[in-house]
């Protein structure tokens, strides 16, 4: 066997295949350099079931060692007594079931220890007994079930702790992390635990995705909590310090104990039975916040306050309207995401007034045809948002999109991008007529060169009298009622009669009306004071006029 070993050694590491116990305990006849000299060992299907206290003898001033994919299933306490300055020990894809008592003696000086992807069960309570310096471990994808209360005991310097992917089940013991000073990460997602409540756990980030929790308590020290994908219906704790709060796919009602939480930063709630009511107008320093999939409805204290929001994700939750004056106060909103709701229209001059720094608005799957998402996306081009934020939909944004008949190819091209150069104008008048149309008049269809907008026609329509009535930009129905080949048609106001059409007049030129009143005044004014004046002046000239025709002796006679 010893024939089938290769070794490939530089100044300071070795590579070593297929060795044994006997083979690393002699390695003049395999390796072609003194090994005592080596820092770093490469072992790669070690072909022996255990490692014994001779095994590294030919290595004593080991600082790494990697021992990946072999037959390892033992290891003998004190089979690392001969290696002291070992600070990292990396144990990958073998068959160890149980780490014994004092396993790792002698490894004072080690720092990361990671047993991965093997078949670990079993780990005594006194395992890391003299790791003191232990400031990583990883132990993931095994099949551990359950951890000895005091197995932390000897390590009071871990920072990082991560049994991912293991079957531990229930809850932990409650005093497992209690001499553990400060751990910057704690990670036990994709497990199978029902409750987690630590109220002295001094962790910053904790991971705790993919298990079957129940209840989560969340203490003072957390600054990052990720539990997706749990059956979480209650929250406890008050999340001081608390800035990312992931809660995706759980089983939550009642947001108000988040609400107590005011350095969050980031809210996701996607994918959770949300009361209808629900507001988050207390965070305010919150900058994302998900919330599709919870049937939220929304008021005007559903997001006040909250001037530092950035991305807002409201996706599948059957809205019916996009009403931007709910979002008044949201004035650094850069995306937000409508998509596959049921939003009849989208006012765009609303838009721009109440969320200026808009840049994305995704619009996908609101069950528009591909003639009315081609003119929304038009408008989008106009006021220079995305309807995609990651770009990912740029080529198949229409074919995915669009409900029922697809757009001509031309116009698919044109709408893929929005940054696109040569914007397209709509006059502002035109606009106006298309989000408020008056509600005595009827849409007609107002020739417009295809260069500005596209084809559009009302989806549906409300009929008052004898009035037929649309509000903001209407939904085209599946087939358009106009349509010519070398125009495109938008809905525009037009008169029923003269007296309408005169009435109509006044009724969009009140300014003009008023300045006009305005000037009839001024002018009547100023011929009244004319004709004081002239009067004034009248009457001094008479007085003057009757002295100077005196004669002479009179005037002597009157002095």
């Amino acid at each position: 066997m010893e024939d089938d070993v290769k070794c490939v050694c530089h100044p300071t590491s070795c590579l070593i295949l297929l060795p044994t116990n006997d083979a690393l305990k002699n390695t003049e006849s395999s390796c072609p350099m003194k090994t005592n000299g080596i820092t770093r060992l490469v072992i790669v299907f070690f072909n022996d079931n255990k490692l014994t206290a001779e095994t590294f003898d030919s290595f004593p001033k080991l600082t790494a060692l990697d021992i990946n994919q072999g037959k390892l299933s033992n290891i003998e306490p004190g089979a690392f007594e001969k290696t002291p300055n070992l600070t990292n020990l990396n144990i990958r894809y073998n068959n160890i079931s149980t780490l014994e008592d004092n396993t790792f003696r002698g490894l004072n000086a080690l720092e990361i220890l990671c047993i991965v992807s093997g078949k670990l069960t079993t780990i005594s309570p006194k395992a890391f007994n003299g790791l003191k310096n232990l400031s990583h471990l990883t132990l993931t994808a095994n099949q551990l079930t359950q951890l000895p209360d005091n197995l932390f005991a000897s390590s009071p310097s871990l920072t990082m702790i991560n049994l991912a992917h293991n079957l531990l089940s229930t809850v932990l013991p409650a005093g497992i992390f209690n001499n553990i000073i400060e751990l910057a990460q704690l990670d036990l997602s994709h497990n199978q635990l029902t409750a987690f409540k630590f109220p002295s756990l001094k962790a910053s980030h904790v991971l705790l995705h993919n298990n079957s929790l129940t209840t989560l308590y969340l203490n003072d020290h957390f600054t990052l909590v990720e539990a997706d994908h749990n059956r979480i219906s209650k929250l406890s704790g008050t999340g001081a310090k608390l800035y990312t709060l992931q809660l995706t796919g759980n089983n939550l009602t009642d947001a108000s104990p988040i609400s107590r939480m005011i350095n969050l930063t980031k809210l996701t709630l996607s994918n959770n039975p949300l009361q209808p009511n629900s507001v988050f107008n207390s965070l305010r320093r919150l900058e994302e916040l998900l919330l599709s999939h919870t049937n939220i409805t929304i008021t005007n204290e559903t997001f006040a306050n909250m001037a530092e929001l950035k991305l807002l994700d409201l996706s599948y939750n059957n809205l019916k309207e996009l009403d931007f004056s709910m979002f008044s106060d949201l004035i650094e909103l850069q995306t937000l995401i409508v998509a596959f709701n049921n939003i009849d229209k989208i006012n765009f001059l609303e838009q721009r007034e109440y969320l200026p720094n808009l840049q994305v608005l995704e619009i996908c799957g609101n069950g528009w045809n591909a003639t009315y998402l081609s003119h929304v996306l038009e408008y989008l081009k106009i006021y220079k948002l995305k309807a995609d934020m990651y770009g990912h939909l740029k080529d198949t944004f229409m074919e995915l999109c669009a409900n029922g008949e697809q757009a001509p190819k031309k116009a698919q091209e044109d709408d893929s991008d929005s940054s696109m150069e040569g914007l397209p104008s709509i006059p502002l008048e035109q606009q106006f007529a298309e989000f408020y149309p008056s509600s005595t008049t009827t849409t007609t269809a107002k020739p417009i060169p295809s260069s500005t907008v596209s084809t559009t026609t009302p989806k549906r329509t409300t009929s008052k009298m004898t009035t037929t009535s649309t509000t903001g930009l209407p939904k085209p129905s599946a087939e358009p009622s106009v349509r010519l080949a070398t125009d495109t048609m938008v809905p525009v106001v037009a008169p029923l009669s003269a007296a309408n059409e005169q009435s109509a007049e006044v009724g969009s030129s009140s300014f003009y009306v008023t300045f006009q009143v305005t000037g009839y005044m001024f002018a009547v004014f100023g011929v009244v004071a004319l004709g004081v004046v002239a009067y004034y002046m009248h009457q001094r000239r008479l007085d003057v006029r009757r002295i100077s025709l005196m004669d002479g002796v009179d005037s002597v006679r009157l002095i």
